[in-house]
């Protein structure tokens, strides 16, 4: 798979297709560039270059957490080298969140962004981890550093009903190894500097009140409120919203249909 050295790390990629419009892809958290896949093979107007995210995939990130105008730059960096010109970005989940996140700081000559469900409007039992103190999460960190200890502590706790179900899944997938572990917690550390809610949303979008923002929420998603984010940036004149078929993720099978033919 190839790479590229960025300020801040070796970012991995991959590039599908040869049509006129350029795409950026940003996946969303516990994913990678795969995630994009089937809007490559669907849609053979457009060409993908799919990202993988600091602490995601292939890529290498240098420090322990990344700040929206750390991702930025490495964007920016990346982007002339590989592509250059005008470029549609897009975004699922936590990719979408980011997309929001560097507005006020990217240099990309963007002509349309998509955010597919995105993240940090009251996504599902996110509130509460993104309110906790640095100092919290950094004890966290060191509590949880050996998995296996982590997860029969999980497992006990689940036996005990202390634990519902989401909880448990999420926690044991996101401790099963020492991988997954960095992944969760620098991942975690770096939202810290990339707040999202209406107001800030819509303090994002206003940076560049030229750029057509279309979003896309998928009907059947338990985790994104699809009515919070319509009432929070539906009324705005750059803003257009589509509910589209599918989950939080099966919705990435469903992209080309709501991006359809060439802007005018």
């Amino acid at each position: 798979m190839p790479s590229m050295a960025v300020p801040g790390g070796q970012l991995a990629y991959q590039q599908w297709g040869s049509g006129p419009r350029k795409v950026l892809a940003l996946h969303g958290f516990a994913m990678d560039h795969t995630a994009f896949a089937s809007l490559a093979k669907a849609c053979p107007e457009l060409s993908i270059w799919a990202l993988d995210l600091p602490f995601h995939g292939g890529t290498v990130w240098a420090a322990d957490r990344f700040a929206p105008e750390e991702l930025a730059a490495a964007l920016h960096h990346f982007w002339g080298q590989v592509g250059g010109g005008r470029v549609e970005a897009l975004g699922h989940s936590l990719g979408a969140r980011l997309w929001l996140c560097m507005l006020p700081h990217l240099e990309l000559a963007m002509s349309e962004l998509w955010l597919i469900a995105p993240d940090g409007f009251g996504t599902y039992r996110s509130g509460f981890t993104e309110r906790v103190p640095l100092s919290m999460r950094r004890r966290a960190a060191r509590l949880t550093h050996n998995t296996g200890r982590a997860l029969r502590q999980v497992e006990k706790l689940y036996r005990w009903k202390l634990l519902d179900a989401f909880t448990y899944r999420y926690l044991t997938t996101h401790l099963s190894g020492p991988d997954a572990h960095r992944r969760l917690l620098h991942t975690w550390a770096s939202l810290s500097a990339c707040k999202m809610g209406p107001a800030r949303a819509q303090s994002y979008l206003s940076s560049k009140p030229s750029l057509p923002v279309h979003i896309g929420l998928a009907r059947a998603d338990r985790l994104v409120p699809a009515a919070l984010i319509a009432r929070a940036v539906g009324g705005l004149p750059q803003v257009s919203l589509s509910e589209l078929p599918g989950g939080h993720r099966s919705v990435l099978d469903h992209l080309c249909a709501w991006m359809g033919p060439a802007p005018a």
